[in-house]
């Protein structure tokens, strides 16, 4: 009976320690939190993963934005080569050094020294470059790209049909103009059978033999010369007549125009009064002026015109035509170059 009565208060002290226990950790997890919720560290860790992504959004917009400008700096990547293409052409020109350091100096009596027909001189009027991602689909008289690869009134160019036409790429499609006194111009600009004569080479020989005119290393080849889609040639008397100057499309700024006087109106009318009363004297055979052009530097006549006497009349052929005295030439060259190797070339270019 004693034990009965003692075990009432056993449990209840066991019960009373458990609850005691259960306060005691409960007041242990409350203050657990309290702390936790108070942490610096826990904040600067939670911001640092903020961070973390924020700097992982921003690198992946960083490779796009490393694109655009890629893209946009792309226009500068090769901004060399078009005047490396203009100092190769220019190399190409007529080899007179003492010449041009005469022009350049503005030696006029030493140029007068040699006969205007003999000079071998090449003034350069017009230098043209356009760039195309396909050279063999570029129109050389519109200097746009032709839509379907036509040329002359549409028809179809496959390249690959003809196999000694060059593999299209990219390059270049050239305008050249200009003029020059010398009197045979077929020699200055594309001799015929002087491939093993480099000293006899011209403008145009030049142009195909880069590799051998240069350093055996050039970045740019002249492309399918034998096809009239791609090369093309024209030269011409330099003449002021604007029917001539209409029909041939002579090129811009060749010399100076003047007006040069031959004969005056007093020597034609003393002509008409000397044959007497009833004569009658044909003038229109007369020249008394004529538009002409003329070397700036020299001050000599460089177009075409009218060869007359010493009185001013025109000289006639024995069909009774006028006879004219010719004078410089003007040329003009449409042409095409591939661009050969063109991320190799900007590497030798950067080293």
């Amino acid at each position: 009976m004693m034990w009965a009565r003692k075990s009432k208060y056993f449990v209840a002290a066991a019960s009373l320690l458990l609850i005691v226990s259960l306060l005691a950790l409960m007041k242990s997890n409350l203050d657990l939190k309290k702390i936790s919720s108070s942490n610096p560290n826990q904040s600067i860790l939670q911001q640092a993963k903020e961070i973390s992504s924020e700097l992982s959004s921003q690198e992946s917009q960083n490779n796009t934005y490393k694109e655009q400008i890629s893209k946009q700096m792309d226009v500068f990547k090769y901004r060399e080569v078009i005047p490396l293409l203009h100092q190769t052409i220019l190399k190409c020109m007529p080899e007179e050094k003492e010449l041009y350091q005469a022009y350049a100096q503005g030696d006029a009596a030493k140029i007068k020294a040699i006969p205007r027909k003999e000079r071998k001189v090449v003034f350069i009027t017009s230098l043209n470059i356009n760039y195309y991602e396909s050279v063999a689909s570029a129109s050389l008289d519109s200097g746009r790209e032709g839509r379907g690869r036509s040329f002359d009134g549409g028809a179809q160019m496959d390249m690959s049909s003809d196999p000694t036409a060059q593999a299209d790429g990219k390059g270049f499609v050239v305008t050249i103009e200009g003029y020059t006194p010398y009197e045979r111009i077929g020699e200055l600009l594309d001799p015929a059978g002087v491939q093993n004569s480099p000293d006899k080479w011209g403008i145009v020989t030049r142009m195909m033999n880069l590799n051998k005119y240069f350093d055996g290393n050039s970045p740019f080849e002249l492309f399918n010369k034998g096809k009239v889609a791609h090369f093309r040639m024209e030269n011409d008397v330099v003449d002021v007549s604007p029917d001539k100057v209409e029909r041939t499309k002579m090129p811009m700024g060749i010399g100076v125009l003047e007006t040069r006087v031959r004969s005056s109106a007093e020597e034609a009318t003393a002509e008409n009064v000397g044959g007497g009363r009833g004569s009658r004297i044909d003038t229109s055979d007369r020249i008394t002026s004529e538009f002409v052009l003329v070397d700036p530097l020299t001050k000599e006549e460089i177009s075409k015109t009218f060869d007359i006497d010493s009185s001013g009349r025109k000289k006639l052929d024995s069909f009774g035509k006028p006879v004219y005295i010719e004078r410089d030439k003007w040329f003009r060259i449409k042409c095409k170059f591939l661009w050969k190797d063109p991320a190799l070339q900007q590497q030798q270019a950067g080293m």
